[in-house]
């Protein structure tokens, strides 16, 4: 996905359709930090506060969360990490305003922001793992 992100901004909450969160949460997200995401309950959408990162079961540490913040499409349903949230149906949506990449240039990362041309939110797919 990405290395981190601006959420989306409370008041682009109505363009989707949804109540505004009722949990706090940076403006930065980090690996480990709370995020907002989406979820699908009864064919309601609703708000849920996690971490950016999954805990597997297995997972000890919360620093864990730094090696499974990015799950690849082609292996998510083998990796260990993320295999039981995919057997599971754990998906979700992530709404943002930008996401940042790094680009390495002689060795040392230079960032950019990934966002809308006309600076409307969108979304991200999202595998989580409850707690």
């Amino acid at each position: 996905m990405c290395a981190n992100f601006k959420p989306i901004k409370r008041i682009h909450a109505n363009q989707l359709d949804l109540f505004e969160p009722t949990f706090e949460y940076k403006m930065d997200i980090f690996p480990s930090d709370d995020c907002p995401l989406i979820l699908s309950h009864q064919n309601e959408l609703e708000w849920r506060k996690a971490k950016f990162g999954m805990l597997p079961p297995y997972a000890k540490e919360i620093a864990f969360k730094y090696a499974t913040y990015n799950a690849r499409t082609e292996t998510v349903q083998q990796k260990r990490s993320f295999k039981h949230a995919w057997l599971n149906d754990h998906f979700a949506l992530i709404p943002v305003e930008a996401i940042y990449e790094p680009k390495y240039i002689n060795g040392k990362a230079h960032w950019y922001g990934i966002f809308r041309q006309d600076g409307q939110p969108f979304t991200l797919a999202a595998i989580y793992e409850e707690t």
